[in-house]
């Protein structure tokens, strides 16, 4: 006897399907577009009304239905229930199709680009990212469109795709209209100069919060700290020159965080450096973020501090003194 259905059982609700895929294919071979869509139509609609459907299955009823609208609402929950699950490759797929959906060049359609990258990234689909990345970008402006270049930036160049990568990189530049030196000499005569005018400056600040601060100005500092983390295994030399100069834009702005970060960032350079100069610097910076982390007094900026300390120590030689910090921080960051 052939068997074309079966039950089972899902959460103590019995469901019926069909036995086999090829039993699905070939009823569905059968039906005109016509027909598809109307059983598509009853099928969602019943399904809707239960309150209890998969939104994946609504989603697909949907499809089927030719309802655009109900098919992008329940794939976009689909989507976030599958990202919720770590089911990266899922969601992907789903936000792909929802994209198919959304109106050319909506606000909408940025966020499910952004969405879709993110996605990409988690599974290690960076180049994939990248270019999702890069098409929000074209229909973004201002800062939102600055940071979604960059972080086209960082998925190209963690992905090994360095021309590309180093292109895009220059574009973020040219955006912040930042002149960056090429050459090994460029490279280390802007160095000298950047430290000069931060040695004259001084390590001095008024506090601000954030909305007190030019958006622009953040906006700087931020891309600047991103591309020094994505470029210091392959360009050291221009990543530490990156740190000096968002180091005095974070003091100018005076906003506490990034003004943490930074000397953070400058205090970790400073214990890789290997001389006795270098231990003292970074001793003297330890104390300053141990000093801000309290006045900023959130567990973020500690956790900040707890790092940079359990790196830099570690980076001393003081291998007794990285567990600690590092432990506070694990702790921090799993609440």
């Amino acid at each position: 006897r052939l068997q074309l259905v079966r039950t089972r059982e899902v959460s103590g609700e019995r469901l019926i399907e069909a036995y086999h895929d090829r039993v699905r294919e070939a009823v569905q071979l059968t039906l005109d577009p016509q027909q598809s869509q109307r059983l598509h139509l009853a099928l969602l609609s019943a399904a809707s009304f239960s309150g209890r459907a998969d939104p994946d299955w609504l989603h697909a009823l949907a499809l089927g239905a030719k309802e655009s609208a109900a098919a992008l609402r329940y794939g976009l929950i689909a989507a976030e229930r599958a990202t919720g699950a770590l089911a990266f490759e899922r969601a992907a797929t789903l936000y792909k199709q929802c994209l198919e959906l959304c109106e050319p060049g909506s606000a909408q359609r940025v966020q499910l680009l952004r969405e879709r990258a993110a996605v990409l990234g988690w599974c290690g689909r960076g180049a994939l990212a990248a270019e999702a990345y890069m098409e929000a970008a074209q229909l973004a402006t201002g800062p939102q469109a600055l940071q979604l270049l960059r972080l086209a930036t960082s998925h190209l160049l963690r992905s090994g795709r360095f021309a590309e990568g180093e292109a895009m990189l220059q574009r973020v530049l040219a955006s912040l209209n930042e002149v960056v030196p090429t050459t090994p000499a460029g490279l280390m005569r802007a160095i000298v100069w950047e430290r000069m005018r931060l040695a004259t400056r001084g390590t001095a600040f008024t506090m601000r919060s954030a909305d007190q601060v030019p958006a622009a100005l953040l906006a700087r500092i931020d891309t600047f700290d991103a591309v020094r983390l994505d470029s210091v295994n392959l360009d050291p030399t221009r990543a530490y020159l990156f740190l000096v100069r968002l180091t005095r834009w974070s003091l100018d702005a005076g906003e506490p965080l990034r003004v943490l970060r930074a000397l953070g960032g400058t205090c970790y350079f400073e214990a890789t450096t290997g001389t006795a100069g270098g231990v003292r610097r970074a001793d003297q910076l330890l104390a300053q973020m141990a000093e801000l982390s309290k006045q900023i007094g959130t567990p973020e900026a500690r956790v900040e501090e707890c790092v940079i300390r359990a790196l830099s120590s570690w980076m001393l030689g003081r291998a007794e003194a990285v567990l600690p910090p590092a432990l506070e921080a694990e702790q921090l960051m799993s609440k």
